[in-house]
């Protein structure tokens, strides 16, 4: 985090973004290496909880992430430092 409290690393956030556009061989039993805990479905890199309304990522590196999308697209993303960087679509 940089000294005015702003993240300032773009690429971690396209990171977690893109993961959750597309997240990479999805399973829905936890392999070997996997998240412990019960998750909907795991993918390389970490697990992913469905609760109505919206879908909760947790990542191998301690980031986790939100995802809604009614009424419009809302996203939060907490990183391990304790940076919260949320987007969110304009109505």
């Amino acid at each position: 985090m940089n000294p005015q409290g702003s993240y300032s690393n773009v690429g971690a956030i396209s990171r977690v973004l893109w993961a959750i556009h597309s997240p990479q061989n999805v399973r829905h039993q936890p392999g070997p290496g996997d998240r412990p805990g019960n998750f909907s479905w795991w993918f390389d890199g970490g697990a992913c909880e469905v609760i109505t309304g919206s879908t909760r990522y947790v990542f191998n590196d301690g980031t986790t992430a939100s995802q809604a999308v009614l009424p419009q697209v809302h996203v939060s993303i907490s990183f391990p430092d304790g940076t919260v960087i949320s987007v969110t679509q304009q109505p």
